[in-house]
């Protein structure tokens, strides 16, 4: 089983840009942060990108990383394993889900 991610979580470009993260639901928690669920990642903004030229600011895209099993408010939560991309193109990845409680 994979952890959930929550807003605890830290999540970064490849870079070391951290994404701030704000959950759309405000129900589900786990070690009292919101669950993250699909589509709560993209356009969220990028800060501290260490590029020297064309510094990442906001997540695009996000692939896998989604649970088949647990939803949230009606959309599957997000999970550890989640990858995505920056507005530059650069990869994004959970260096921490934010929790230990909560697998799917």
């Amino acid at each position: 089983m994979t952890l959930v991610v929550t807003t605890n979580a830290t999540i970064l470009c490849k870079h070391n840009g951290r994404v701030m993260l704000d959950a759309k639901q405000q129900v589900v928690t786990s070690d009292g942060s919101l669950i993250l669920r699909e589509g709560d990642l993209v356009g969220q903004p990028i800060v501290g990108c260490e590029k020297s030229k064309g510094k990442c600011t906001t997540v695009a895209s996000t692939t896998g990383g989604v649970s088949r099993t647990l939803q949230v408010v009606g959309r599957a939560a997000h999970l550890e394993t989640l990858k995505g991309a920056t507005d530059k193109g650069a990869t994004i990845y959970v260096m921490d889900p934010g929790q230990t409680t909560i697998h799917a």
